[in-house]
C-alpha cells in the first residue's frame, strides 16, 4: 500500500471511532463511507462521510524536504448528517465530535506530519420535511505529509 492508502485507512478507522460507547457525544461512526454520493435525499443518519481531495506536491514556502524527499498537501473533507431539532444542539455536538477525533491524534500515528494550516468545521441546520430538522457538519484541513521522491 501507498502512504496516500495507509492515510485513508487510518481516517476511516478514526470515524469509525465516533461512538458514544468511545466517549463522544453521537453514534456517527456507525454509519461511516468513503465518497459516498446521494443525489436527493441524505444517507441515514447520524453518519461521516470521507472524501478525500487533491495531493499537491511541494507548495512554495513548504519547509524543505530532506534530500530525496518530497512533500505531499492532502486535502480532506469530513461531512456528517443527523437528525436533529431547529436549535441546531445534535449538530454542535457532531461537529465537536469532528474536531475531538481529528485533534486525538494529529499526525495518524505517524503518517502524516500534521495539519498544514487551518482546520475549518461548521454545522448547517437544514429543514427535513414537514416538521422535522437535520444538521449537516462539515470539517475540511489538509495534511502534510512526506514520502521518499517519486513515492505517493
Amino acid at each position: 500500500m501507498s502512504r496516500y492508502d495507509d492515510i485513508i485507512t487510518a481516517l476511516q478507522a478514526l470515524q469509525a471511532q465516533i461512538l458514544i460507547a468511545n466517549g463522544y457525544r453521537t453514534d456517527a461512526g456507525n454509519k461511516a463511507w468513503l465518497n459516498l454520493e446521494y443525489q436527493t435525499e441524505p444517507p441515514q443518519k447520524p453518519c461521516s462521510i470521507l472524501y478525500p481531495g487533491e495531493v499537491t506536491d511541494s507548495v512554495d514556502g513548504d519547509p524543505p524536504a530532506s534530500l530525496g524527499e518530497e512533500n505531499h498537501h492532502l486535502d480532506i473533507k469530513l461531512e456528517g448528517f443527523i437528525n436533529d431539532t431547529e436549535r441546531g444542539d445534535q449538530g454542535q455536538k457532531l461537529r465537536q465530535d469532528f474536531l475531538q477525533v481529528i485533534n486525538q491524534d494529529r499526525t495518524l500515528g505517524g503518517l502524516v506530519e500534521g495539519i498544514d494550516g487551518a482546520l475549518k468545521s461548521s454545522a448547517t441546520i437544514e429543514q427535513a420535511g414537514e416538521g422535522g430538522f437535520y444538521s449537516f457538519v462539515e470539517m475540511e484541513f489538509t495534511l502534510l505529509y512526506v514520502t521518499l521522491w517519486g513515492a505517493s
